[in-house]
């Protein structure tokens, strides 16, 4: 009777709770993860299995298809197969690189989520569709309500099953499956697994769970989706899979950092920039600096530092990393940009593809250092420093000087220095220029930065201009560069500077290259510039 009175309390306790649980965010859950992954309890409260409150389910993903969908050797035996995951176990590496991690069963409870889990085997081995009792028997099938195989072949214990294993001639696919039912049994199971010591306790265990309605994917006990982080390109398909939940439920699973040879407490983390949702985050940040035209920051700063948005052109080549300078560049220290922002008025570009930096003001391992800017395009590849004398120097401080100077031809302008006034004045003769001339880019020198760091710039997004196909392709294969070089995501954003709700900037995750792709057939996608063009 007080059994029943404990497991009441408990369930009533889980669905007080159930409401946060759906609200956690990424590092919680990741946080949560580390707490069950280091808990090494040998059962759980109401004499259930160690899985229903420690330790970690997780399954790997294949390649192609929903993640969630069954597999047709799981289709064939009602049941996939999962590695448990916990401190006390000796596993370093999983045979997949990324998947989906799954509650304990006390959260599923709690959210009325089915976990069936059928039974255990010690170790991993290549499941067949045609293993009976939904993959756990190693005999003939038995209508039991318990499908593992131990039990019918006299094994009860740890000990007992290394002894079984071992005259089996260590063969995987011999092994018996103990009960996941029985405390003890499964308890066994982890115990064994460490039995052999050395590759066999580094490798995975095996356990069965029932399959789910495949259909209804919100209703299937995910926590999370990880990816192991000593695997290459393993985040391409975490993010795949982030994608397609996105797709059938609406709702975004946190991607986490998977590292098996970590400490116990930080196997699991959380990157905000692995996310692919960040993408609608950063459009959502740029369009809001480029609907802020104030002429300086708060700090008295110039307005670059906070305000518009610095992007260059930049073509894709795979025998060159897009956001390197170019030996032009080096050479006369000037990297050239373009500043957008809704007072300059531009709706041209130099570049149908390219990347864009962060606001000066975000921190960065190398920032950006902006040495002069210029009103229109001033052709700065054929002048020596970048910067020609500066408009302080000829004694243009005003719209109305500079215009009777240089308005008709705003190409050969002065150099505006790098003050907040000086650069607020090199936007605001923008308006005197002609219509055509004012739709045309401007021109801002960033001083050059070192070749290949492209993790210390503050580069913030890729980008293509809207419709065009061939740009969006280049910027997908300068995605795939960028992520080969430094195993992180950087977003790919639409832009459309004729926007008519001052929003040029716009995020979709079918811009994105995942996994599924390979370097090859973006490279091949690659549209060179044109002779002449820009």
């Amino acid at each position: 009777m007080a059994s029943k009175r404990v497991s009441a309390l408990l369930l009533l306790t889980l669905l007080m709770v159930c409401d946060h649980l759906y609200a956690i965010t990424g590092p919680e859950v990741a946080h949560l993860l580390n707490n069950r992954y280091q808990n090494t309890t040998a059962d759980c409260v109401g004499n259930h299995p160690a899985y229903f409150c420690s330790g970690v389910l997780v399954r790997g993903s294949p390649e192609t298809g929903e993640f969630w969908k069954h597999s047709e050797i799981a289709t064939q035996l009602g049941a996939e197969s999962f590695n448990y995951l916990r401190a006390d176990l000796g596993t370093r590496q999983l045979t997949q690189k990324n998947g989906v991690v799954f509650s304990d069963t006390f959260t599923a409870i709690g959210k009325f989520q089915t976990l069936d889990v059928l039974c255990a085997y010690p170790f991993t081995f290549a499941m067949t569709g045609t293993r009976p009792d939904f993959g756990c028997g190693s005999l003939a099938a038995r209508a039991e309500p318990d499908p593992s195989s131990c039990a019918a072949q006299g094994v009860s214990d740890a000990q007992g099953w290394i002894a079984h294993f071992q005259q089996q001639g260590l063969q995987p696919d011999k092994q018996c499956s103990l009960s996941s039912q029985a405390p003890l049994l499964f308890k066994a199971s982890l115990v064994a697994h460490q039995g052999l010591g050395g590759t066999w306790a580094a490798s995975p265990n095996l356990l069965q769970i029932k399959n789910w309605d495949a259909n209804t994917p919100r209703q299937i006990p995910i926590q999370a989706l990880f990816y192991d982080i000593t695997q290459t390109g393993a985040l391409l398909g975490a993010q795949k899979d982030q994608r397609d939940y996105f797709i059938a439920t609406g709702d975004w699973l946190p991607i986490l950092r998977m590292n098996l040879n970590q400490a116990p407490d930080g196997v699991f983390g959380f990157q905000q920039q692995d996310q692919l949702y960040t993408g609608y985050e950063v459009a959502a940040q740029m369009n809001a600096r480029y609907q802020d035209v104030a002429a300086s920051c708060a700090n008295g700063t110039p307005a670059y530092y906070c305000n518009g948005v610095l992007i260059r052109g930049a073509d894709a080549s795979a025998g060159f990393h897009a956001w390197n300078p170019s030996p032009n560049s080096v050479g006369r220290n000037g990297v050239s940009f373009s500043y957008v922002r809704d007072d300059v008025g531009t709706i041209g570009l130099a570049g149908n593809q390219g990347f864009t930096f962060k606001e000066s003001f975000a921190p960065t391992g190398h920032p950006a250092i902006l040495r002069c800017s210029y009103p229109a395009n001033a052709g700065t590849s054929g002048i020596p420093d970048s910067c020609r004398a500066s408009c302080e120097s000829q004694n243009i401080t005003t719209v109305a000087t500079w215009q009777a100077r240089y308005a008709a031809s705003p190409g050969t302008s002065c150099a505006f220095s790098n003050t907040p006034a000086a650069f607020q004045l090199s936007i605001a003769v923008r308006a005197v220029m002609s219509a055509s001339a004012r739709q045309n880019w401007n021109e801002i020198i960033i001083a050059a930065w070192p070749q290949d760091i492209p993790e210390q710039i503050p580069l913030e997004a890729l980008f293509y201009l809207s419709g065009n196909a061939a740009a969006l392709n280049n910027a997908k294969f300068i995605q795939r560069d960028y992520f080969q070089q430094t195993a992180r995501y950087l977003p790919i954003v639409r832009m459309n500077l004729r926007a008519t709700d001052h929003r040029p900037f716009t995020y979709d995750t079918a811009d994105q290259t995942l996994q599924g792709t390979s370097t090859q057939t973006l490279i091949n996608g690659i549209t060179p510039r044109a002779p002449g063009e820009y």
